[in-house]
């Protein structure tokens, strides 16, 4: 039974990716057609970024979920505490490594 579940919850992550990828060119082609080319820019620049902070998360959001489990299960306020402080002190999620490289918000660009 689990090694059937695992097969359908892998064959259903393969669908999602390959679908994704035909609307991703699909979705091009008729950007590419349709409009000028500074928006294929804009939304390569768009897309690229998405895709690092996407990666930049590798997993650790289902990690702390895992390590949280327990401590929840068993009403262990005082271990969900200092997993949630750990979780704070690694930056709170995957947005905040290049919030900290770009620097404080609205400091680019300015007119003083």
């Amino acid at each position: 039974m689990r090694t059937r579940k695992s097969i359908i919850n892998m064959a259903a992550g393969f669908f999602g990716q390959l679908l994704n990828l035909i609307l991703a060119v699909v979705g091009r082609s008729i950007l590419a057609r349709y409009m000028p080319s500074e928006y294929l820019g804009i939304n390569g620049l768009f897309s690229n970024v998405l895709s690092i902070l996407s990666l930049a998360d590798l997993g650790i959001g289902a990690a702390m979920m895992y390590a949280l489990y327990s401590p929840v299960a068993r009403e262990n306020r005082e271990e969900i505490r200092r997993l949630m402080n750990l979780y704070r002190l690694g930056g709170g999620g995957p947005g905040a490594g290049p919030a900290a490289v770009s620097g404080p918000a609205g400091a680019h660009g300015q007119a003083h």
